[in-house]
């Protein structure tokens, strides 16, 4: 879809046409800029993955707005 645009957008994959279009759309008209993120950097995933160790305390130390004592 990426490099075919909306004519590779089939019957099955019309939620994905309307999602990634819209976005697409937001993205064309200078409303919103997508930037990349690594893994290790998603503090999204301190609520929907099971954390261990540092990640687990580094994560929530930035939701819970607490300074990072090193």
């Amino acid at each position: 879809m990426e490099s075919n645009g909306r004519s590779s957008a089939g019957k099955h994959s019309r939620h994905l046409d309307i999602r990634y279009f819209f976005i697409n759309d937001l993205k064309e008209k200078g409303l919103v800029s997508i930037k990349y993120c690594p893994t290790e950097e998603m503090v999204a995933d301190y609520m929907t993955k099971p954390l261990h160790g540092s990640k687990f305390t580094k994560f929530r130390k930035m939701i819970m707005n607490q300074k990072n004592q090193q």
